[in-house]
C-alpha cells in the first residue's frame, strides 16, 4: 500500500472551512488535508480531503509511519535485519 498526504495551511476565513475540527470534533482547524491511498489488490485510489487541527495531523503522519514500518517488517526477512541496516523506526 502506497498512503500520500499533502498538507496546507486551511483558509479559515472561507466559507467552506468549519469552526471545529470535523475528525475530532475538539480544535479549530490549522490544516486542508488530501490522504490518497492506494490498495494493492485492485489498485484503486482512495482519496479523502477536508480540514483537520494539528493533532489530527499528526494522527495522519504517525499512522503512515506505523503501515510504512510494518509494510517494511514483511518486506525483509528477519534473517536480513541487523540494527546497521534496518533502523527501529516504529512510533510509540
Amino acid at each position: 500500500m502506497r498512503d500520500s498526504l499533502f498538507l496546507t495551511l486551511a483558509d479559515t476565513f472561507s466559507k467552506k472551512a468549519p469552526e471545529v475540527c470535523p475528525l475530532c470534533d475538539m480544535h479549530t482547524p490549522t490544516f486542508r488535508y488530501l490522504l490518497v491511498s492506494e490498495f494493492h489488490a485492485d489498485h484503486d485510489l482512495q482519496e479523502l480531503d477536508g480540514f483537520c487541527c494539528v493533532r489530527c495531523a499528526e494522527s495522519f503522519l504517525a499512522a503512515m509511519e506505523h503501515r510504512a514500518a510494518a509494510e517494511l517488517d514483511q518486506a525483509v526477512p528477519k534473517s536480513k535485519r541487523s540494527w546497521m541496516t534496518y533502523p527501529d523506526r516504529r512510533c510509540n
